[in-house]
């Protein structure tokens, strides 16, 4: 039984780091594109560094909640079967 609520714990943190991960992406560019407009360039380059380290978590996370729903359903444990 706590096997299944590890993965249903493991499975919702991922859902909601993929949904949030690509706004959080999103806004940090923006505001690299405000900074370099604005001229300070330092600030622009780092933030934009900031979201590409985002972008590679988010891209890990997206491929750790397929691996986990694999292993999820190829734990054998149907609902059907209790």
């Amino acid at each position: 039984m706590s096997f299944n609520r590890s993965f249903s714990k493991i499975v919702l943190v991922l859902v909601v780091a993929g949904l949030i991960l690509p706004i959080a992406i999103c806004l940090i560019l923006g505001l690299a594109s405000l900074l370099g407009a604005l001229g300070d360039a330092a600030g622009s380059v780092a933030l934009r560094y900031v979201a590409l380290a985002g972008g590679v978590v988010w891209i890990v996370g997206i491929v750790s909640l397929v691996l986990v729903q694999a292993i999820s359903s190829l734990s054998g444990s149907d609902k059907s079967d209790e």
